[in-house]
């Protein structure tokens, strides 16, 4: 499908299920070795643990983490299951996992610190891209007047936020608000006369930057091909200026297209990681930028640039389209893990924060962005932690629920605890509300009899210890 850098992820965030949770403390140590003490509270129990040591269901055996060359190793094999049957005080509870792991080589953890408005660093990134060539743009903007898409876009999605029925073609690019502002600028990039969009929400504590020309065939002087969109291998579709429709495409139509990009992806990545933390500065992961694709096809294919004229979505393929570029992703993920999103916390949770976004990069330059801002990544901890074996954590996982599971949420039902898989959480630091600490957990959620969910629980993947247990409202 077409895939303009749109603001879908921003109203993922504004959007998310408001729903009870459990409050957990922090971690204090995250060395490879775990040594360090760690302690967790909820709201009605408080469990003391070592890091790297538990106990087994039904046993005082030690349980020690285990280092590895990959987390496969850590964990003891690539794909997993588990399966067992016990009770939470009189109700019947099974545990049921099948998992395949993503593999690493590293399993980071990092300090972390919520994004507040002195971390906005407009000014700086306004000198950065724009120079004296910056200029306000304090009037309405739309695709009409030939400003930006990506402008128009982010600036239509907050008007929707307070506005959300019959949204007008044009809408404001400046805003002060006690607890949001967006501004925009207009100047020249890399030659190319482009708009620049920052926004700062004070509630969600979430800083959006957004760059994009005013006409995508400007980037690769072929002004006939002022739009832009990125595919990967099958379908995506364009809208049809003919019909308002959209126009089913296929990448096989552009299979004899070569990538006009002067360097390879891997650079392409590298390059855009350094634009990202020296011009927009962005504190990101060791693996903060990296390929995208958008799952119609091959992951080691990646998402590439595509510019086409308007004239040519009506007929078959795309006559004079040329492919330039990678579409590259601010990653979701550390670790090769996925970050937890919080499904069953507030909206406005910080444990429910998380970064993404889009870079664009052709030719030589990065030459668009989508970016959504909630955490800056500190301070790697360590590059390697260790954490329990899979089997032990299942059997540290059973112990923990049938002590500290509330039952009632069942309805009266068998519980099961499945779909189990490892994901990085943020722990809150007792000392202040602004700093975080990202760690791997398993997240396994539960369910009333077979079908109907009703909570998450968190566990720490190092020492087993329940971070947090999560009941949907």
């Amino acid at each position: 499908m077409k895939r303009k850098m749109t603001a879908a992820l921003l109203g993922m965030m504004l959007l998310l299920t408001a729903c009870g949770s459990k409050d957990a403390s922090t971690v204090e140590d995250y060395g490879s070795e775990g040594t360090g003490t760690s302690q967790t509270k909820t709201e009605d129990t408080t469990t003391d643990a070592s890091a790297g040591k538990g106990t087994e269901a039904g046993s005082t055996e030690e349980v020690k983490p285990r280092n590895g060359s990959s987390l496969i190793d850590q964990l003891g094999g690539e794909n997993l299951t588990w399966q067992s049957d016990f009770k939470i005080g009189n109700t019947n509870a099974k545990l049921e996992v099948e998992y395949g792991v993503t593999d690493s080589t590293t399993l980071e953890t990092y300090r972390l610190h919520s994004i507040t408005k002195d971390r906005v660093y407009e000014k700086e990134v306004v000198d950065a891209l724009f120079g004296d060539t910056a200029t306000e743009v304090k009037r309405e903007v739309s695709l009409g007047q030939g400003d930006s898409d990506n402008v128009v876009e982010v600036c239509t999605n907050y008007y929707a936020v307070s506005n959300p029925e019959n949204l007008p073609d044009s809408v404001p690019a400046w805003v002060e608000e006690d607890n949001f502002t967006l501004h925009t600028y207009e100047g020249t990039y890399n030659g190319v006369t482009c708009q620049l969009s920052i926004a700062y929400d004070g509630v969600e504590g979430t800083k959006t930057l957004v760059l994009g020309p005013k006409s995508w065939g400007d980037v690769i002087g072929n002004p006939d091909l002022s739009e832009a969109a990125a595919i990967d291998e099958g379908e995506f579709f364009l809208e049809d200026p003919t019909t308002g429709e959209h126009a089913e495409k296929n990448t096989k139509d552009l299979q004899d297209q070569e990538n006009h990009c002067t360097v390879s992806e891997e650079d392409a990545i590298s390059r855009s990681r350094k634009f990202a933390e020296e011009q927009l500065h962005l504190k990101l992961p060791t693996d903060g930028v990296s390929a995208s694709s958008y799952g119609a096809g091959s992951e080691d294919a990646g998402s590439r640039i595509i510019y086409y004229s308007k004239g040519s979505v009506a007929g078959s393929g795309l006559q004079g389209s040329v492919i330039n570029g990678y579409a590259l992703k601010i990653n979701e993920q550390i670790s090769n893990q996925n970050c937890y999103i919080g499904e069953f916390l507030p909206a406005n949770s910080s444990l429910a924060k998380r970064n993404s976004g889009n870079i664009w990069f052709s030719g030589e330059n990065v030459v668009g962005f989508f970016i959504f801002i909630q955490l800056d990544f500190e301070e790697c901890l360590t590059e390697q932690a260790a954490i329990l074996p899979f089997d032990r954590a299942m059997e540290v996982f059973q112990q923990a629920v049938e002590k500290d599971f509330d039952t009632t949420k069942l309805k009266g039902r068998d519980g099961v605890f499945r779909d189990a898989h490892m994901e990085y959480y943020p722990l809150q630091s007792p000392d202040s509300s602004e700093e975080l600490t990202y760690i791997p957990v398993w997240v396994v959620y539960v369910y009333s009899g077979e079908s109907d969910i009703v909570g998450d629980v968190v566990m720490n993947a190092m020492d087993g210890s329940i971070v947090t247990i999560n009941y949907a409202e």
